[in-house]
Parts: C-alpha cells; sequence; structure tokens
C-alpha cells in the first residue's frame, strides 16, 4: 500500500488527530474516526488507509509501545502526546501493515514538523529509522515460557483479561483467544427489519457497488466490504440499518425481549443494543438507556430517532 506523498501526510495527519482526539476525550473511537473521515476530503482509498491506521494503532498500542520503546532513548510515556502517538502509528505500519519504509518514515518527519518543529520531526526520524532497520530484532517474551507476559505485550491485551482467561480457559485458549481478538473486524450492518428486508437492504448496497454477504450468527446482519463512508448513504439517514458488529448483534437476540416488555440497558451508549431490543419488540413496550454521560445518551437518542424508535428513553445515571 503506497501512500507517500501529499496524500500520504494528509492521512496520517488526520489519523493522528483522530488518535489525539480520542485520548483527550471522552468519546467512542469508531464515532470519532467516522465523522473526521466525513468532513476529510480524502478518497475512499486514503479513509480505507485511515481506518486500519486507527484503529490498529489502538488495537496494538501495547505491542507498540514496546517495540518502540527499544529504540527510544526516552520512556514512551514521557513523549509528547503527538510524537508518542506517530511513533505509534509508524510501528504499527512497519510491522502490521505492506507500507514501504520510506513512506513510513518520510511522512512521519513531515506530520512531526508540521506538529511540534524540528526538534521532534528529528526524534521521530531518528526512533523510525532505528525501527525500520532492525525490526527482525525486536525482542518479545517468549510465547512457551512466558505466555501471560506474550499475551499482555506481543498481543496487546490488558494483563488482567490474560489473566482471567488463562485461570478460566486454559492458557492455550486464551493465546488462541488473544490471537483471534487481534484479527481486523469486518464491517458489519444491523438491517432494521421493521422496516426493510436483508434481501432488500442487500440490493440496496449491491447496486452501490458494494461487496455484501449476509450474516452468520443473526438473521439481520450483513458483512458489507467496499463501502467507504456507508454513513453518507441515503438508506443510513431513512434508518434502514445501523453499524453493528456481529457480537453486539447476537447480545440482543440472546436477550430475547418481546412486544410489550420493559428493557433496561445500564451503560447503553452509544445504543445499538438498546435500540436494536427496541427492532425485536417491533417498538412495542419501554426500552430505558441508561448511562453516566449527556453527551453519549445523546447518541443514543440520536439513533433511536434515526430509526424511528419511540419506545427508547434515556437517563443519566451512574449504574454503580
Amino acid at each position: 500500500m503506497e501512500t507517500g506523498g501529499t496524500s500520504g501526510f494528509c492521512s496520517r495527519e488526520r489519523a493522528l488527530e483522530v488518535l489525539l482526539q480520542y485520548e483527550q476525550r471522552d468519546a467512542f473511537l469508531n464515532l470519532l474516526l467516522a465523522s473526521s473521515l466525513e468532513s476529510s476530503g480524502l478518497d475512499r482509498r486514503d479513509r480505507a488507509f485511515v481506518t486500519e491506521l486507527v484503529l490498529g494503532t489502538v488495537r496494538m498500542k501495547q505491542a507498540l509501545d514496546h517495540a518502540a520503546g527499544q529504540f527510544s532513548a526516552r520512556p514512551m510515556g514521557d513523549l509528547d502526546a503527538a510524537v508518542r502517538w506517530l511513533l505509534r502509528m509508524s510501528v504499527y505500519q512497519a510491522l502490521f501493515m505492506s507500507v514501504p519504509d520510506h513512506a513510513v518514515c518520510d511522512t512521519a518527519v513531515e506530520v512531526a514538523r508540521a506538529r511540534r518543529g524540528q526538534g521532534a520531526a528529528g526524534y521521530v526520524n531518528g526512533v523510525t529509522r532505528s525501527l525500520l532497520r532492525s525490526r527482525d530484532s525486536v525482542r518479545w517474551p517468549d510465547r512457551l515460557r512466558e505466555p501471560l507476559p506474550f499475551m499482555e505485550v506481543a498481543l496487546s491485551h490488558p494483563r488482567w483479561v490474560v489473566e482471567m482467561w488463562s485461570r478460566e480457559l486454559g492458557t492455550d485458549r486464551a493465546l488462541s483467544l488473544c490471537s483471534a481478538d487481534n484479527e481486523p473486524r469486518p464491517l458489519v450492518l444491523r438491517c432494521n427489519l421493521n422496516r426493510i428486508t436483508r434481501e432488500e437492504l442487500a440490493l440496496h448496497l449491491l447496486e452501490c457497488g458494494m461487496v455484501v454477504e449476509p450474516g452468520r450468527l443473526s438473521p439481520e446482519a450483513l458483512l458489507v466490504k467496499g463501502s467507504g463512508g456507508v454513513v453518507n448513504l441515503p438508506e443510513y439517514g431513512d434508518g434502514l440499518f445501523s453499524v453493528q458488529d456481529e457480537g453486539a448483534i447476537t447480545v440482543g437476540r440472546l436477550v430475547g425481549p418481546e412486544p410489550g416488555m420493559r428493557v433496561l440497558d445500564l451503560c447503553a451508549a452509544p445504543g445499538g443494543k438498546a435500540n436494536h431490543m427496541a427492532e425485536l419488540m417491533r417498538d412495542s413496550g419501554e426500552v430505558l438507556a441508561v448511562d453516566k454521560s449527556e453527551t453519549r445518551l445523546e447518541l443514543v437518542a440520536s439513533a433511536a430517532r434515526r430509526l424511528g424508535h419511540e419506545t427508547v428513553g434515556t437517563r443519566c445515571i451512574d449504574a454503580t
């Protein structure tokens, strides 16, 4: 994936801004990313690059810090936030993406210079070049002798998670889970079955040039490729679908709400499950979505308005 030149600079500058906002604000990464890309002016290819770079950098953050720290004279936690995220982005491209080395380094230096001046650019240049030269010599915990540190660092999972999974499932299954957990997720749309069938929505998307296949775990799920920005589609604005991981869709199915029921959803923002349960109840009954953030609750209410759900209400409460 060649992303050098002006396009490469703009893509990485956009990715860095999303990551900085994610660290500084109480916001959902996927919503920050979608909002930023909507106003970016980037073409579909560059938007896809930014999406992978942002999501991958956050997903593999612990591994990236571990690798970058072996070539940085200063601890990662002591670096300026923009420099720290730039280095993480560079390591992610070097280790997990098919980006030419010159594009990784040159664009990182350009963004560092634009953001923090020549001193930061020199530091990013030195660390990035050292890593690119010696990436095969990065030291990782041994998978067999140190399985918990390996899962925590190389597979980038919180220590408490790998300890819990190892205790409850055994080390081999915990390793398998951590590896699978790092696979890129497909884009999944949840069809609003109260307004359109899955087959009808699939035809709409196929006409837009997308690759569509039915989900495997739930009857309202569609797996989509080549989508660009699905929130810009008229079908989204008309409330015909929502973007939601298929595992999360399955939760609503397991709860099994029926028309007329009362459902309480704690920690509900941004509202995917609450609104899905309203759909399963055919908008008959009551779904009370509770969250401690007024700002996040507006996302729940906004989704309910778009989808046409009158049964979804919100309350700002700390569930603890």
